[in-house]
């Protein structure tokens, strides 16, 4: 069940921090990446290539575990449990959103033959930490 984000945890993950993506592996083994991302209501969006290990696991299982570490204080992160819908981009306007907001550029083109994808990050619990 979809759970809605409080005001204090929506002003946190509204901060340009990092964030580390767990899913799991065709073994149910855990694979975890560092990603940009941006709240969007009491979703998280983030965007990947079609041929990522990460997007092929989302693809099979779509549950995730998403640690958001706080930029000026790394002990205190939230970590967010759901799943995910994914969706197309091929315009990449996510990519174009999220790059210059974490980088100051423009993104780089994407490998030939690979897609852009949208994944939406659904919440069913959210477990705020700090020391």
């Amino acid at each position: 069940m979809a759970v809605t984000f409080e005001e204090t945890t929506r002003e946190f993950l509204d901060r340009k921090n990092f964030a580390v993506l767990t899913t799991l592996d065709r073994q149910g083994s855990p694979q975890s990446s560092v990603i940009w991302y941006k709240l969007e209501g009491d979703t998280i969006l983030f965007t990947t290539l079609d041929g990522r290990p990460k997007a092929r696991n989302l693809q099979r299982d779509p549950r995730v575990s998403l640690l958001v570490l706080d930029k000026d204080d790394a002990y205190r992160t939230i970590e967010i449990r759901g799943n995910v819908e994914i969706r197309p981009d091929p315009e990449r306007l996510l990519s174009k959103e999220l790059t210059p907001s974490y980088l100051g550029q423009d993104p780089p083109k994407d490998p030939d033959g690979q897609s852009r994808l949208i994944v939406r990050i659904v919440p069913e619990k959210v477990i705020p930490f700090s020391v």
